[in-house]
């Protein structure tokens, strides 16, 4: 089965949507989320097209599932090889911001 040259937020959102009930059905005690920004469109080494507001809707959905099902979340981050660089270290900011938001504000 070939991958798609290019997947876009919606289509990356509706899976990860799809799937996020599998996850909580497995009663896990904790969640490790691994929330790399190489999935950016300008990534080099990525092999996805997402837009930064796609990666902030991709945290939200995961980090609100999360909290709405009262398991604990350890937030890692990773990749981020976008030309130029400062769209990755935005990225990785946008990533801190959406948790402040869904936890603290």
């Amino acid at each position: 089965m070939a991958l798609p040259d290019k997947v876009e937020d919606a289509e990356y959102l509706k899976t990860l949507e799809s799937v996020l009930p599998a996850i909580f059905a497995f009663q896990p005690e904790i969640i490790f989320y691994q929330s790399g920004v190489d999935a950016l469109a300008t990534d080099v080494l990525g092999r996805l097209s997402l837009t930064p507001q796609g990666l902030m809707d991709r945290h939200h959905l995961v980090m609100t599932a999360v909290r709405d099902s009262k398991i604990p979340l350890v937030l890692t981050s990773g990749g981020g090889y976008s030309k130029p660089i400062e769209l990755s270290a935005e990225a990785h900011a946008n990533t801190y911001r959406t948790a402040w938001e869904v936890y603290f504000a």
